[in-house]
């Protein structure tokens, strides 16, 4: 079974979208953990030290992996539609020329 270039970037698309809609759901999960560990802190003698290193990281990683998943699905999507409607415009002009025969058969013609 061939695959086309257009069923790939189906593919493609539909990954980036799985992808940043995983990482959306991280990012929800991760800020539940945070703020039940906010609710925590009363329980940690070093509050300081226990914010920086469990929340901020695991927030700030979760934030970049959904920003970096969305902007690649929003780039690729975009860049997808505008080949996808050049082609369709050039198809349609395309349509309305007319076909011209190929040089060998000229060349044929003329002896």
């Amino acid at each position: 079974m061939k695959i086309t270039k257009k069923t790939r970037v189906r593919i493609l698309n539909t990954a980036l979208l799985v992808m940043a809609i995983l990482s959306f759901v991280w990012l929800i999960i991760t800020l539940g953990i945070a703020m039940s560990e906010l609710v925590a802190v009363g329980h940690v003698d070093d509050v300081e030290n226990f914010y920086s290193d469990h929340l901020i990281e695991r927030w700030l990683f979760a934030v970049l992996l959904w920003g970096l998943t969305t902007v690649a699905y929003v780039i690729h999507s975009t860049i997808t539609i505008w080949t996808l409607t050049q082609k369709d415009q050039s198809a349609t002009l395309n349509d309305h020329q007319p076909i011209s025969k190929p040089k060998h058969a000229r060349d044929v013609e003329e002896l």
